[in-house]
């Protein structure tokens, strides 16, 4: 077996992902309580759809 392994270079994939998350920013609260509800309503909307494709 050899030692001598090439370098590994960076993508452009993980060079553009690296850049995107490198401005991270503190999430606030109502940020996920605002997901959580969007969520839910979309949840509920889902099954209440399938619910009348079932009658």
């Amino acid at each position: 077996m050899s030692s001598s392994a090439a370098p590994v270079t960076e993508t452009t994939a993980e060079r553009d992902a690296r850049a995107t998350n490198s401005h991270r920013r503190d999430v606030q609260a109502g940020e996920i309580a605002v997901g959580v509800v969007i969520g839910r309503t979309s949840e509920f909307f889902d099954f209440f759809v399938y619910a009348i494709a079932s009658v």
